[in-house]
């Protein structure tokens, strides 16, 4: 319990820890000093504590409540519906819905993830960062794969300035 580990003497509070080993990790004893630091100023009582969610009306943590809360500043930014195709594979269907919605794991994607990676480039040109806008519009190789698709498929060449646009080039 937390009462067992917080000592309190007549010139203060006093921290006792029962570590299974002795920490030797200076990041951990770093972090152990920080957190005793924030924990200087804590003062606690004899009563009994109580466990309040803040965000539910009632006081009670409800996954209800956490939905409630994760989606409470969410906006569509885009208003753009996918319009699936039944004539190709499904797994076409689904990689331009990831595209559209920004899900294609890209550079760029997996760093809003914490997942950092050495090199920020496309791997196909070198010239800009990874994303799914570079990666299947604005890269020389793709608009070049572009054009080599609208000549095969014997359409005008295809222009697009934006994954919207790319999806929504067969409406023109």
């Amino acid at each position: 319990m937390v009462a067992d580990r917080i000592l309190t003497l007549d010139d203060g509070t006093d921290l006792k820890w029962d570590w299974r080993s002795p920490m030797t990790n200076v990041e951990a004893i770093n972090s152990l000093q920080q957190l005793t630091l924030l924990l200087d100023n804590v003062q606690t009582s004899e009563r009994a504590g109580i466990w309040e969610w803040v965000s539910g009306s009632t006081g009670e943590f409800t996954v209800k409540a956490v939905k409630r809360l994760l989606y409470s500043d969410y906006e569509a930014v885009n208003s753009f519906i996918m319009d699936w195709c039944h004539w190709i594979p499904a797994k076409c269907n689904i990689h331009a819905w990831r595209m559209e919605i920004d899900k294609i794991p890209t550079e760029e994607a997996l760093r809003k993830r914490n997942i950092q990676l050495e090199d920020s480039l496309c791997p196909l040109c070198r010239s800009d960062d990874e994303t799914t806008e570079h990666l299947f519009i604005s890269c020389f190789i793709s608009s070049t794969v572009w054009n080599g698709v609208s000549l095969w498929c014997k359409i005008p060449n295809i222009f697009a300035f934006s994954i919207k646009d790319l999806l929504e080039c067969h409406t023109v």
